[in-house]
């Protein structure tokens, strides 16, 4: 029998995990994100029962993928837990996103687009009541509760097909007990879990990160989002190459097929030893956790094509400002 804290949490690919739900009567499969705030659900053809409705509409934008619809309210249940009447996006529109998720959870602070669309229709008071995410509602509702919740995001392998997946609401997953001693990292925007990189090591060597643009943050240190739902963990281009560089029979490739757009590994690499540094502890990095492989793929051999299994990159060359934003999926 599941334990009150123990809500659960499946794998897909080890690039998307989710968790089930009950909105208004109705169940969905939705993905867990720490690195947004609001629900959505892709209601169309389901008979969602509503506590009360809006014409209030919001658009919810992610690095794939969006989904828009009307913001309403409905009776949610997550695990053993039961938030009376939850805002979230009915979406009418949904572009983009992954295969299997029917929505997305969010996890993080009260100001993404639900509140900033009901504090523009409604003000700030009526926001701060109406607007709040899941965990923001369950906390305020059960103040008894530990404020926290613990995510492990586990990988599938031939051995273990599952993985070991831990989604815990106000406790802590057997054996992690000891996470209430580790140092407390301080939030540092608004409205993400970012937090402050100390530094990051290759085979023992520091890699030296560019100054941070973002004002405040100390000389030495860039900042990190802790983000579930960021499939692939993007780096700054040196920092990525300073991690597969070193691998022999790597190839920096160029494609546009997305998961082969990047470092190419031989499956068979030898193990790298890479860490990140978060208030002055080291958390290493399994290496299983720096590549995944892509199968098939077809290449031409002495005239011939066949199909191939390769292994890709996880962390993948930044887009945005290297020195003000880095994320990282899986540090635990």
């Amino acid at each position: 029998m599941m334990n009150l804290d123990e809500v659960g949490l499946a794998n897909s690919g080890n690039v998307i995990y989710l968790v089930n739900v009950t909105l208004g009567g109705e169940d969905f499969t939705v993905q867990l994100d720490t690195g947004s705030t609001d629900l959505w659900v892709d209601a169309r053809g389901r008979n969602v029962k509503l506590t009360n409705s809006t014409t209030i509409t919001a658009n919810e934008t992610y690095g794939q993928g969006s989904a828009s619809g009307t913001i309403n309210y409905a009776e949610l249940t997550v695990g053993d837990y039961v938030v009376a009447s939850q805002a979230f996006v009915k979406a009418s529109e949904v572009e983009n996103m992954p295969a299997g998720i029917q929505g997305i959870l969010g996890m993080a602070f009260d100001n993404a687009r639900i509140f900033e669309n009901l504090e523009q229709a409604w003000g700030t008071e009526a926001a701060e009541k109406l607007g709040r995410a899941f965990i923001t509602n369950l906390f305020a509702q059960n103040q008894s509760l530990p404020n926290n919740f613990d995510l492990q995001l586990g990988r599938s392998t031939f051995d273990d097909p599952t993985g070991n997946n831990t989604f815990i609401i106000s406790g802590h997953a057997a054996g992690f007990e000891d996470v209430v001693q580790a140092p407390k990292l301080t939030r540092e925007v608004s409205d993400h879990w970012t937090v402050l990189l100390d530094e990051m090591r290759v085979d023992g060597k520091q890699f030296l990160f560019n100054k941070s643009v973002v004002s405040g943050v100390p000389e030495g240190n860039v900042l990190a989002v802790l983000d579930s739902g960021f499939s692939l963990p993007p780096l700054p281009a040196a920092a990525v190459n300073a991690i597969y560089s070193t691998v022999p029979g790597a190839v920096l490739h160029s494609s546009p097929i997305g998961a082969l757009n990047g470092w190419i590994l031989p499956c068979d690499f030898p193990p790298i030893d890479v860490s990140f540094t978060f208030g002055g502890k080291e958390y290493p990095v399994h290496p299983l956790d720096l590549f995944l492989p892509v199968f098939p793929v077809p290449i031409i051999e002495n005239g011939s094509e066949k199909n191939v299994t390769v292994c890709v990159a996880t962390y993948q060359a930044l887009a945005l400002d290297p020195a003000s934003f880095n994320t990282f999926r899986d540090i635990s």
